[in-house]
Formats: structure tokens, C-alpha cells, sequence
């Protein structure tokens, strides 16, 4: 939950980008960014707190963490866009579009579509 919707603000998109941000540092870290021991703390950690990247941060390429960074900042304003972070150096530089069977690319298509619904 970003920070803006914790303090009860009014919000924009950006709230989707901390999202991406949180999700992000769950599959870099395997922890959540912000932590407590009740949903309190949590929201004063998201509030207040940089994340927690713990022993993790060492092991993490300088591009990945700026992704996750600049998808968490407080401010929305100062926070990534989503096309910043679509042309970000670490999904720019390591990440190679496959070639994909049209079947394939279909049948992923149907099966998000039946599970948004």
C-alpha cells in the first residue's frame, strides 16, 4: 500500500508504480520492502522507513536497485512513471524479448483474460 493511500491522500497511477516497486523487492529479496509486527507498524514502516533490503543488497546489481528505489520513493512526485521504469537500465540491459509461437502469445492472452474475469 503506498504511502499516499496509508496517510489517506489522495492518489494517482503512481500507486500502481509503488506496487511494482513492492512486487519487485518481494522477487529480488524474498521480504517485503516494509516490515512489523502488526498492520500499524507496516503502515508507519511504508510511511517512514526506507526499504529493507537486508543482506540481499549486497548481492543486488546497482540497476535493480535503483528500479526498486525509484519505484518506492514517499513522494509521488519524485517517484518513477511507469514508462521510466519500462526504460530502465536493468530491464533495458538484461532483459531479451523472446520469440514467441503467435499460438502461444493467444492462448497467454485468453488465459489472462479468464482470470481477470
Amino acid at each position: 500500500m503506498a504511502p499516499e493511500i496509508v496517510e489517506e491522500k489522495s492518489y494517482n497511477e503512481k500507486v500502481d508504480v509503488w506496487s511494482v516497486g513492492v512486487i519487485a523487492h518481494i522477487l529480488l529479496t524474498g521480504c517485503p520492502p516494509f516490515i512489523g509486527k502488526s498492520k500499524l507498524e507496516i503502515y508507519k514502516s511504508i510511511v517512514n522507513d526506507h526499504p529493507n533490503f537486508g543482506k540481499a543488497r549486497g548481492a543486488l546489481s546497482t540497476e535493480a536497485l535503483t528500479f526498486v528505489i525509484s519505484a518506492l520513493r514517499k513522494d509521488p512526485e519524485k517517484r518513477a512513471t511507469c514508462d521510466e521504469l519500462l526504460n530502465s537500465e536493468w530491464l533495458t540491459e538484461n532483459v531479451s524479448v523472446p520469440d514467441v509461437d503467435p499460438e502461444i502469445a493467444l492462448e497467454i492472452t485468453k488465459n489472462l483474460s479468464a482470470f481477470r474475469k
